[in-house]
């Protein structure tokens, strides 16, 4: 299906200010053509917003797993699920869906293990 650019779509004032930079991605990927508030995954099946993890699952493959395993996105809570609950971030909030690309960040380091360090003293 051929994507129509920004300034082609019908609500182009609202998105005259986005640079789609998604790889080959062209509007009408991931928006419905009449209601481009209506997303949907490459098979036409639309989706509430909630959902939209699934959208950004089709495509990117090993982060959606990274993230189902806790390795990708950000999460606060408790690793041990007896222990109270998670909040995990979603894709948007660290990835601009237009352009996601972010810098590459270096992580902090590990815990240290205290029976270890002293043990190296």
């Amino acid at each position: 299906m051929a994507g129509l650019t920004t300034q082609e779509s019908p609500s182009h004032r609202v998105h005259e200010n986005i640079e789609l930079l998604h790889g080959q991605l062209q509007c009408l990927a991931c928006h419905d053509r009449d209601d481009r508030s209506q997303l949907h995954l490459a098979d036409g099946t639309k989706l509430a917003a909630p959902q939209t993890m699934l959208l950004c699952g089709q495509c990117h493959g090993p982060q959606k797993r990274d993230y189902d395993h806790g390795s990708h996105g950000g999460m606060t809570g408790h690793w041990d699920g007896a222990r109270g609950g998670q909040s995990r971030n979603h894709c948007v909030l660290c990835h601009n869906p237009h352009a996601p690309a972010i810098k590459p960040v270096t992580p902090m380091p590990g815990p240290v293990d205290a029976r270890r360090a002293s043990n190296e003293h």
